[in-house]
Order: C-alpha cells, then structure tokens, then sequence
C-alpha cells in the first residue's frame, strides 16, 4: 500500500495479525489465532514465522532486538525479554 492509502493489497488470509512494526522487509505481529504468539513474515507474506511460543504484549522494536513484555496476572510478574529479529537469543532482562 502506498502512503496515501491506496494500491492496498491482502499479503495474508489465514492470519489475525496484531500490534504490528516493519523493520527491513519484515513485519513483525503478535497472532491473534495462536494466543498472542510472535511471529514475523516477509512485505509480501511469504515465510511467516514463528518467534515465540508466549502471549506477550507491549512489543518494541530497537536495532536488531524486539522488547516485550509476558504476564502472568495471578501472580503480578510482568518479565521483560528480548529476542533477534531472526528468533534468535531469546533473553530474559527484566521484570
């Protein structure tokens, strides 16, 4: 899609993507149909991938990393991670 909104195009029909950031030629969303995992796939919608297995929210992008952050409400523990934008060295760094 252009910036102005038109020449739009559906890239993907089997994914209920949200909170989504592009760095390079990937987009980078948590999947609504797989209870909030990570995922990334190319501009065009090729090689969707899976990066995390946890229902994570709060999602940033910086350099080669992607912040976010898991909770777990019962017990009050907010941990942050970080992982490559490959899905790669996953880290726990705070929380």
């Amino acid at each position: 899609m252009k910036l102005d909104g038109t020449e739009r195009v559906q890239i993907s029909s089997n994914s209920e993507p949200s909170q989504m950031n592009i760095s390079g030629e990937w987009i980078y969303f948590w999947e609504d149909k797989d209870k909030g995992s990570l995922y990334r796939m190319k501009l065009d919608g090729t090689r969707k991938m899976k990066l995390s297995n946890v229902h994570a929210y709060h999602k940033g992008i910086v350099g080669d990393w992607i912040f976010y952050q898991c909770g777990w409400i019962e017990s009050n523990v907010y941990p942050v991670y970080r992982i490559k934008l490959d899905g790669t060295g996953k880290t726990r760094v705070g929380g």
